[in-house]
């Protein structure tokens, strides 16, 4: 059994560690679990969207899963990589307000189509930002 160094919650709450803001989030959508030995587990907080982890091209839904850093995980409609999420950890010493990502609300669907989803990237100047779009921080 695996010692938890640190549970991280995401979500659109204002109460969340990572507050991601896309409307497809739910407020606790899911909880990171960071073992002592850098192990990850990720569990979904019964959301509305779902928890999924794409891997070798494939969503796996989540209930309660291990993850690998290569992994990409999807929120609902909103994409991110374990690597950027955890990019985004503030910092336990200073715990200061949570990370706000903040996220365009998805444009309207085709008839039948499905909802595009968000793509996300990091800047060349470390923000978090919708690809193709410009960022909001540096502007590039």
């Amino acid at each position: 059994m695996v010692t938890i160094a640190r549970r991280v919650s995401i979500g659109r709450g204002r109460d969340c560690d990572i507050l991601l803001t896309h409307v497809s989030v739910s407020r606790h959508h899911a909880e990171l679990e960071i073992g002592v030995d850098g192990s990850l587990e990720l569990s979904d907080l019964k959301s509305t969207g779902g928890t999924y982890i794409v891997r070798g091209g494939k969503e796996i839904p989540v209930s309660h899963s291990s993850l690998k850093p290569s992994d990409k995980l999807r929120f609902s409609e909103y994409d991110i990589s374990v690597a950027d999420l955890l990019s985004l950890l503030p910092d336990e010493k200073t715990a200061a307000k949570p990370v706000m990502i903040q996220t365009a609300a998805p444009t309207p669907a085709s008839a039948g189509a499905p909802a595009p989803r968000m793509r996300m990237v990091r800047c060349a100047c470390g923000s978090i930002k919708e690809r193709g779009k410009i960022c909001p921080d540096c502007g590039a």
